[in-house]
């Protein structure tokens, strides 16, 4: 924005220092009636002087002049448009900067002076500036301006002296103006005077007058006076006040500047809509057009608005296509107002490329420099006016002047405009570079690459235009034309890279913080290389003015460790600028087409067709391609070798690979990496290609055509680098890709058919050429395989069709083993070997280490259509198993398939999308053993003794098989569980088995068939446990092969029956009386209870026994026995007595029940069609009806008598019959329900035993340990009167009887002295002496004491009781009494011989009297 000031006296140079602090102008608000509200953030204001005749000097205070320069700014000065009224407009309107403000800078400091002079002579600067040419019509709005009086006021002088108004200071400091009580006087201030001549009057006028008053420290101390003159005081400004004058000054700036401005564009928009109309009338000039419409451009640009601007020359570049195809399609009404279509300067270019330089006819100084778009180069404001100007040359300005405003817009400076270096911008922008805004930049370079696109096209008509006077060959010319637009375009995009350079994005540079600050900045838009791809080229080979770097980088770029730009719009524009450079990259990829360098590389292979290749017949020497290329040094030396050439190239890639990486476009800059890797495999360096191979592989997973590819250049890379594990795992990704077609065909539903295989084979047929070997993928991965130590797991799926598992196994006819069908179909079109097939079956309880394998035991050969495989496993077992995981090995390759979860690929270089196959969902099978084959079961042993170690009986029965041998293997499954089998013996007559010095294994004898093994086996548990869990595994030997057993058994040691003991001691034996009970609700059978003799003691029932009782937690069994001490049999007694033992012999009703329904179904099912699944029903309604034996009520049982079975569904049958999934299973499940449904309630005492059930009843030892006594006192208290009634208060004689025993007594003691107690209530007797006696006694001695009673109390009483104790307690020695006038009472009554009763009427018993004559 300029602004022109007069200042006659040169007081500007003083005025500058503190007006340049106030600039430049902010915050600028603009409004237009036909445009929103516009926002000036800043506005940069040029001061440049006015021409005059008069020098400019400074007028010192006492009158002499000293002359000085114009200003202190570094504008030069400029004619004014309104200096002169006889001065010429130009015919295109605003073709000249002229100014928006006019200001007049006053120096007055005495009122007569001003009146006398300054007053005239501002009113003739105004007439010959502003009124003249207006009334002249010399100047328009194109032109509009404003103007402006400036005081300029110094230090020390009568002005300085006079205040500002005459007003008073308000409370807050303002100054506050008021107009005088008499308009006459002469006492305002000069302030007032010029405000009072100039200022417009009304409310549409603008104030035209401004005072500043300088500091005596901003005036240089010549021009002060050394005194001051008479009678003038000082005036002394605050602060606020200057504050207050200077935002006043700043303040009439912006809305006379914007005034101004309104006008301007006001004229401008008038003056383009009429033209606008005027574009198809003949005459109509587009450059006319430009230049006016440009002037509204530039002046948005000159007050910041700059996307104003930029819309307009968007709007110009749009109008001149519009033209051009006018122009094209010859609607031009005249040949004045048509554009050149062809350049000079380029078809001087072309000619002297095709005749060269020897006749010297055409100058090489007339090419265009390396930057293409440079205003120093061309005049192209002066080729518009005069309409001289090209096509070519039109866009290239329009895209120039929208590059500048860009660069502006990201606080940019462009260095074809201030003739700066990017060094030295990067210098002054290093510090600054947050306020830059990168999204102009994104939009430059995406202007950039669409005009680089456009002006190859523009240059190839403009040679189409200019070619008739050049002699020579069609495709020599067109070779011709193709380098020189492929030399323009290349420093197009180049200088675009140089002018959009940043310190805010990331450089290689700026990444490495040791070489940053060593290192200055770099003088061009290419980063610096680090350890990169080796190259042999030697640094002085090429060293172009760019590209002066020392190597590559990418060496060592790991993609995931980039620091990304966390900005999306800085992140934007580094994408923006890789794009640059992607696209430099593809034309010097054209000009290596045209020396017949050719690079693989991605997108060329995309474009490639195996039978099409390009073959270029026209050849240009060296020279030729030199002097086409012109001045692009870069371009030259990459053609001069094709080292050079591929040096370029990759740095190109390189760089771009870097700005993709740290904008977070991952693929983009992958996609360059692998064109690196595949020019370090054209030069034979292996191990960087396979390196970057590896991991550049999932990039492409979803391009089939060119990952194959890819995948075997790395796979060649591995066979080169003899590395065998990575290149079997990389020819899985082979095969899985030359399957594509038909995996996808079967995933979509559709059928193999021959025309599907056949697409297949032409879709690889190119593959195929690159790998041709006398066998196929899969045989050279199966032979690749066999030279590795350990296995490769790939994923099934993506190689083998799974067409189904079977969900019913079949049974071997003598084995006790089985197998699982199952049918896959392969996607390879040729046979295959497998070396076997496994598939694993879990538990559906989760028990991993119970997991089944089956297998197949011979080389099998799958051919393409479907086959149904059999592996087969010899482990009898029966449960719920789930399909888990199917595995085909060929060779060291595991082709692995797992039901239970979501399919991945189990291979690093396979994709999780292809993985991710249709593929058949896991089930359920049901593994039973057939019928008469080996089984075995552990239970506790019988008989329990519980003060013993406590044994485990394990059952073999040998079924219809005769075992030769085998080998049982016992393992605890509950924590604390020790089992001693080296301990185990065997219950049968015969010795079957062979202990071993194996921990937890039993050896096995030759068994014949049908027979049962019964072993006992000691245990031990280091917790109270109500149950164990042992797994048991028995390898056995028959006819048909070796055969495992397998099983979990839960083996329940609690003792259902709960004993209770109480004991009575006498002198002559001890009575004990034991109660039966069930600890469950379950009722209990007792079949026989007796308490064994010992060698000491001898026992005898007090009644008779049932044989059989049944018993419960509410109605228990008393059994009572007499134990007395065998007589005649001597003892010792420090030997430890035998205890006693009560051996309960008892049956768990509910698992007898279970126990014979299990039986009868096994018995009822051998006469049917389903006999061969007899053994596996019973087993399965023996567990399932264990657990439905709860909701049995067991007392209604217990009253009745009889067991009602539950009902069907909850016993658990249906779910065993939905997981039998043979032929005959609805059949079988009707036949189970209807058999259920037939059962009548069974009696609870039913003991008749059947051959075919195993006794089931359990038997109970307790050892019974006597009371131990040491004193056995017998003591009888009877009263001398043998009458059977006593009166009461009489006295009575008593005797007390008392003796001993040691029988009972584990060990003798010494005779002691003995206290005996009458205990008796209070109430009742009373003593004659003391209730508590000492007492001597030997044993069997009987002593008797006299003691005297009182009866008390009438009624029965009974006899007073007697305790016995010893003198001195001590802890050993027990005291136990036997009373045996216990139970004997005694009739009390009282002592009255007679009664006397009066009886009379009511009212009068107060005069009857009652004479009771007591016995005295």
């Amino acid at each position: 924005m300029t602004t022109e000031y007069h200042d006659p006296d040169g007081v500007f140079p003083l005025l500058w220092p503190q007006l340049s602090a106030h600039l430049p102008l902010r915050n600028l608000y603009w409004k237009s009636t036909t445009r929103p509200l516009r926002a000036i953030a800043s506005l940069d204001i040029d001061f440049i002087p006015a021409t005059s005749k008069r020098s400019s000097r400074y007028i010192s205070l006492d009158g002499a002049l000293s002359e000085t320069s114009d200003n202190g700014t570094t504008a030069a000065p400029i004619d004014s448009e309104g200096g002169s009224a006889n001065q010429r407009r130009h015919q295109i309107p605003g073709l000249r900067p002229t100014p928006y403000l006019k200001l007049f800078l006053l120096r007055c400091d005495d009122k007569d002076l001003y009146k006398s002079t300054w007053r005239p002579r501002i009113r003739d600067w105004i007439k010959e500036h502003v009124t003249l040419p207006q009334n002249s019509g010399a100047l328009t709005d194109h032109d509009a301006f404003e103007w402006l009086i400036l005081h300029v006021v110094l230090p020390d002088t009568a002005a300085a002296a006079q205040p500002r108004f005459r007003a008073k200071k308000d409370d807050s400091g303002n100054v506050k103006e008021r107009s005088s009580k008499f308009p006459g006087k002469r006492n305002r201030p000069l302030l007032e005077k010029l405000r009072a001549d100039f200022n417009e009057a009304g409310k549409a006028g603008f104030e035209r007058v401004a005072q500043i008053r300088l500091a005596r420290d901003a005036v240089p101390a010549g021009l002060l006076r050394a005194t001051l003159p008479a009678g003038v005081t000082p005036i002394t400004e605050s602060v606020q006040e200057q504050a207050a004058a200077w935002n006043d000054l700043v303040g009439k700036l912006k809305s006379l500047i914007l005034s101004s401005f309104h006008l301007r564009v006001a004229q401008y928009e008038e003056d383009v809509r009429e033209k606008e109309l005027q574009r198809s009338l003949p005459g109509w000039n587009f450059c006319t057009f430009f230049i006016l419409k440009e002037g509204l451009a530039q002046a948005f640009e000159a007050v910041g608005l700059t996307e104003d601007a930029l819309l307009g020359y968007d709007e110009l570049a749009v109008g001149l296509d519009s033209t051009i195809v006018d122009q094209l399609c010859e609607t031009a009404s005249s040949q004045a107002s048509r554009l050149a279509m062809n350049t000079t300067a380029l078809q001087n270019q072309l000619k002297s490329a095709m005749q060269g330089l020897e006749d010297g006819s055409v100058d090489r100084s007339e090419w265009s420099p390396f930057a293409p778009l440079d205003v120093d180069t061309k005049d192209y404001r002066g080729m518009i006016v005069s309409n001289q100007i090209s096509v070519f040359d039109f866009r290239c300005y329009i895209f120039l002047r929208q590059m500048a405003l860009l660069l502006k817009l990201a606080r940019l400076a462009p260095t074809f405009q201030n003739n700066k270096t990017t060094l030295a911008r990067l210098s002054s922008e290093s510090t600054a570079h947050k306020n830059q805004d990168a999204v102009p930049l994104a939009d430059l370079s995406s202007r950039a690459s669409q005009f680089a696109s456009l002006m190859g096209r523009t240059i190839r008509q403009d040679f189409a235009f200019g070619l008739s006077g050049v002699d020579g060959q069609d495709d020599k010319i067109n070779l011709f034309v193709d380098l020189i637009v492929a030399s323009w375009t290349f420093r197009l995009l180049q200088q675009v890279l140089d002018e959009t350079v940043t310190s805010a994005i990331a450089s290689p540079t700026s990444m490495r913080e040791v070489k940053a600050k060593a290192e200055p900045v770099r003088k061009h838009s290419f980063p610096k290389r680090q350890s990169s791809l080796a190259t042999t080229i030697e640094e002085d080979a090429i060293k172009p003015t760019n590209l002066d770097e020392d190597e590559l980088y990418l060496r060592n770029l790991d993609l995931s460790k980039v620091e990304v730009i966390r900005n999306s719009e800085l992140a934007n524009a580094a994408a923006c600028r890789a794009d640059l450079l992607v696209r430099q990259r593809r034309v010097l990829a054209q000009l290596g087409d045209i020396r017949g360098w050719r690079i693989e590389s991605l997108h060329r292979h995309i474009a490639r067709s195996p039978d099409h290749e390009i073959v270029q017949e026209t050849r240009l020497t060296e020279e030729e391609i030199f002097n086409a290329l012109g001045d692009c040094r870069i371009l030259q030396q990459a053609m001069n070798s094709q080292q050079h050439y591929q040096h370029l190239y990759e740095l190109l890639s390189d760089h771009a690979a870097w700005f993709y990486a740290v904008a977070n476009r991952t693929k983009a800059a992958e996609q360059l990496i692998v064109d690196q890797v595949l020019l370090r495999f054209d030069a034979g360096d292996f191990a960087a290609a396979a390196a970057h191979f590896s991991k550049l592989i999932s990039t492409f997973d979803d391009w089939n055509h060119i990952e194959m590819s890819i995948l075997i250049k790395y796979a060649e890379c591995l066979r080169r680098l003899n590395r065998k594990d990575e290149l079997v795992r990389v020819r899985l990704t082979i095969l899985a890709k030359s399957t594509s077609a038909v995996r996808s065909s079967v995933r979509h539903g559709r059928k193999r058919t021959k025309a599907v295989v056949n697409n297949l084979e032409n879709e690889n047929s190119h593959v195929a050429s690159d790998e041709a070997d006398a066998i196929s993928h899969f045989e050279n991965l199966v032979v690749g395989s066999r030279e590795l130590t350990y296995d490769i797991t790939a994923p099934l799926t993506m190689y083998f069709e799974l067409i189904a598992v079977s969900k019913d196994i079949s049974l071997e006819g003598d084995g006790d083993g089985f197998s699982l069908p199952v049918k896959i179909r392969p996607f390879m079109t040729a046979p295959v070997t497998l070396d076997s097939v496994k598939v694993q079956l879990v538990p559906l309880d989760g028990e991993k280490n119970e997991e089944l394998w089956l297998r197949t035991s011979q080389l099998l050969e799958l051919g393409s259509g479907l086959n149904q495989l059999c592996p087969t496993s010899n482990v009898n077992i029966f449960g719920l198993f789930r399909v888990e995981r199917i595995i085909l090995q060929a060779g060291r390759i595991l082709f692995t398939h797992d039901l239970s979860q979501q399919p991945q690929a189990l291979t690093s270089h396979l994709s999780q999308e292809q993985s991710q196959q249709y593929q058949p969902q896991a089930h359920s099978v049901l593994v039973y053993p057939r019928s008469g084959a080996v089984s075995a079961y552990i239970q506790e042993s019988s008989p329990i003794h519980l003060q013993q170690q406590r044994q485990l009986e394990l059952v073999i029965e040998t079924g219809e098989s005769m075992i030769h041998g085998g080998r049982v293997t016992i393992r605890a499954a509950s924590a604390g569980l020790w089992i001693y089998t080296a301990k185990a013996t065997t219950l049968n007559s015969e010795n079957t088995i062979k202990l071993s010095t194996t921990p937890g294994e039993i050896l096995l004898q030759a068994c014949a068939a049908h027979s049962t093994i019964r072993v006992s086996i000691p245990y031990k548990a280091d917790y109270t446990a109500t149950e164990l869990f042992i797994k048991m595994q028995i390898e056995y030997r028959t006819d048909a092969g070796e055969f495992i057993f397998k099983s979990s058994s839960r083996v329940d040691i609690t003792v259902p029956l709960d004993v209770s003991v109480q004991d009575t001691t006498k002198q002559e034996s001890i009575l004990s009386r034991f109660w039966l009970r069930s600890v469950t609700e379950r009722p209990l059978l007792v079949l026989d209870v007796g308490l064994e003799p010992s060698k000491k003691y001898q026992t005898r029932p007090l009644s008779k026994q049932n044989s059989i009782a049944l018993v419960s937690n509410t109605h228990p069994l008393c059994v009572s026995y007499r134990v007395k001490h065998v007589k005649d049999i001597h003892v010792d007694n420090h030997e430890e007595d035998q205890p006693l033992v009560l051996r309960v012999k008892y049956k768990d009703i509910a698992q007898d029940f279970v126990a014979r329904l299990a039986e009868k179904l096994r018995h009822d099912l051998a006469d049917t069609p389903y006999a061969m699944y007899a053994g596996m029903l019973s087993h399965s309604f023996q567990e399932t009806m264990q657990i439905a034996t709860r909701t049995i009520d067991w007392k209604h049982a217990e009253m009745s008598g009889k067991i009602q079975l539950p009902v069907y569904a909850s016993v658990g049958l249906a779910d065993t019959m939905r997981s039998l999934y043979s032929q005959q299973a609805t059949e079988l499940a009707d036949w189970v329900r209807n058999w259920y449904n037939a059962q009548t309630p069974i009696q609870m005492q039913n003991t008749s035993e059947s051959s075919r059930i195993r006794d089931s009843s359990r038997e109970l030892l307790i050892d019974v340990q006597l009371p131990e006594v040491t004193y056995a006192f017998a003591v009888s208290l009877s009263i001398d009167d043998q009458s059977s009634t006593l009166i009461c208060g009489e006295p009575q004689a008593a005797t007390l009887r008392l003796s001993y025993t040691t029988i009972w007594a584990r060990q003798h003691l010494l005779n002691r002295e003995f206290v005996y107690e009458l205990d008796m209530p209070p109430d009742t007797w009373l003593v004659n002496g003391s209730r508590v006696t000492r007492f001597k006694a030997e044993e069997g001695e009987e002593i008797v004491q006299s003691i005297g009673l009182l009866p008390l109390k009438a009624g029965i009483c009974a006899y007073p009781q007697v305790h016995v104790r010893v003198a001195s307690p001590v802890d050993e020695v027990i005291v136990q009494t036997e009373l045996k006038s216990q139970y004997q009472t005694v009739t009390v009554v009282d002592g009255i011989k007679s009664v006397t009763v009066a009886l009379g009427a009511e009212g009068q018993l107060s005069e009857l009297t009652k004479v009771v004559h007591a016995a005295t």
